[in-house]
């Protein structure tokens, strides 16, 4: 069977089905990007087939790895540790979350 290969922010997972997303968090217009909302799902723990088919396209990314909840606060940079510190938050919480800039709203 061939591994599935698909952009890791595309949309809910296709190997679950999705209740909803764990966390939205718009984004303003900053730093040349322009503004843009990120939707957070839970995936699931893939199994060893499908994290093999997780192959980003040449030069997306200086590097990438696959980390445990502690490891989400130290690899990361501070804004997306914070929006996946909120989706685990979430996730435990059985439920999704309206975010800014990474945290909670207020």
């Amino acid at each position: 069977m061939p591994s599935e290969r698909r952009h890791l922010t595309a949309g809910p997972p296709r190997n679950r089905t999705a209740v909803g997303p764990l966390v939205t968090d718009p984004v303003p217009a900053r730093y040349g990007h322009a503004e843009d909302v990120v939707v957070v799902y839970d995936g699931g723990i893939p199994t060893l087939e499908i994290a093999a088919g997780v192959v980003p396209p040449p030069g997306a990314l200086r590097g990438w790895a696959w980390s445990d909840p502690p490891q989400t606060g130290q690899r990361p940079r501070p804004l997306p540790a914070r929006r996946i510190a909120e989706a685990l938050r979430a996730r435990a919480d059985g439920c999704g979350f309206y975010l800014e800039d990474g945290g909670t709203a207020t």
